[in-house]
This record gives structure tokens, sequence and C-alpha cells, in this order.
């Protein structure tokens, strides 16, 4: 079952035909492609758009690692572009790509009849230098996991039962989560997303070496929610686990 994230769609699809570069900003697996993919439908179904008018890219799929030269990029999408109707591009995790602001500002400045949907998942995409090349040009949606609201209507519960409320604080609202029913599943599929995705961006954004480091300091956090917190009880937990780090190291982490 694929939930109709209609509280997203209702805020952009009075962007649809805009020349405004419409971003959606969230953490992987949040759903964002899902969303580009349903106004896609939406396109196609409602607005009888053609399918040769609707230019779709994810970058993290094999077929596309060509399209990561951004230099190839710009001449894909203007090669595909064949007449002055309106024209639909999706770029799909699009940081991905090197310097894909020049291909953004290229197609702006030379076609008049494109409207660009870009998603993302880290910081670059709400870079100070993405800011300066897009200026005044972009609307920006953060897309979030499920909301319980969203989370009761995929899965059929009852939103009023307790046990429901409390399976979602557990769990939160990562869609794929939903799949799984066995506590075991569900723990291997958040572990895999924390290693794979949560972790990787983290250490990658902050050029850390010592991702151990990072992983202990990141579950002292869960484990003190409420307390007190300062680099000082950090560095007095990590020191009883054998883990001598300096001041200036657990501020910088």
């Amino acid at each position: 079952m694929m939930l109709l994230r209609e509280d997203y769609l209702s805020k952009i699809r009075g962007f649809y035909d805009s020349d405004l570069i419409k971003i959606l900003v969230g953490i992987r697996r949040c759903g964002k492609s899902v969303i580009l993919s349903q106004i896609i439908n939406e396109l196609k179904e409602k607005r009888k758009v053609l399918e040769n008018h609707i230019i779709f890219i994810n970058f993290e799929f094999i077929e596309f690692e060509e399209l990561l030269d951004y230099k190839k990029l710009n001449k894909y999408i203007k090669d595909n572009i064949q007449d002055d109707k309106m024209y639909y591009l999706f770029l799909d995790e699009v940081q991905n790509v090197d310097q894909f602001e020049k291909v953004i500002n290229s197609l702006r400045a030379s076609i008049k009849n494109i409207s660009i949907f870009l998603t993302g998942s880290n910081s670059k995409m709400l870079s100070d230098e993405l800011s300066s090349v897009l200026s005044g040009r972009y609307v920006l949606f953060n897309i979030n996991p499920l909301s319980y609201k969203e989370y009761v209507t995929l899965t059929n519960k009852d939103g009023k039962d307790l046990n429901t409320f409390w399976d979602y604080a557990r769990w939160g609202g990562l869609p794929n989560r939903c799949e799984f029913t066995d506590e075991t599943d569900i723990k291997n599929y958040l572990h895999s997303v924390y290693d794979s995705i949560i972790l990787r961006d983290v250490v990658k954004r902050l050029n850390l070496k010592d991702t151990i480091l990072f992983d202990m300091i990141l579950q002292y956090l869960i484990k003190t929610t409420g307390r007190e917190f300062s680099a000082d009880n950090i560095i007095k937990y990590l020191n009883k686990e054998n883990k001598n780090i300096s001041n200036e190291t657990c501020i910088i982490i």
C-alpha cells in the first residue's frame, strides 16, 4: 500500500508550473522519492502530461551513473527537450552530482519551458553556495517521516489505541519500517538505517575519523535524554568506557 502524502502534495501543487526550483529536503528513506512519483502520477493522470515531457533521474540508480558528470547531465536534459511545451524535470538525490548547481542555473537561464523538482538528503542542499546560486529562485519543502496520522492511515491501526501510539513513539515514522511487525526485524532495519545512512552522512559532513567515538557519544545522549547536557558529562562517561578524549575533541564532534 502506498500512502498518498496529501499534506505535502497540497503545499507543492501550486508550484507545479512555476519557474521556481522546487526543492524537497529530508533524511534518506523519509519518503521524498515517493512524493516525486505521486507528483508525476498527478501530472500524467490529471493534467494529461505526456510521458516524453517528464524527465526523471534518480542518481542512486546505476543506469544514471554516467549523468553524475554535471556536463553530461546538462546535455542529456537539453537533448530531451524537443518542443516549446512544458517539461517537468525530476532530479532525485541530486546532491550526488558534484556541481549540480551549475546545471540548475544553466537550465533556468537557457530554457523557459521547464519546471524543476529536486530532492536531497544532506546539508549541501541547504548550503550557502546553493542559496547564492539560486538566490530568490527556489522554494523549499522540508519532508519528514510519517506523522502519527499518516502512520495510522498506512497501517490501518486504531489511532486511539495506546498500543498504536506507543508503537509509533518507540519505532518512529520511517515508512519502510511499517512493513515489519516483528520487533527483531524492526530493530535490524532501523539499525541498518542508522549505520548506512545517518552515521555515514554525519561522519562525512563532520569529516570524522573515529566513528566508534561518535557512536558512543550518540548512545550516551540517547540514554541520558532529559538530563543536564555538557561536554564534561560526556567526557566523564567516555572515560569510564576507557575512551580518553579532550574537551576540545568532544566539542568538535
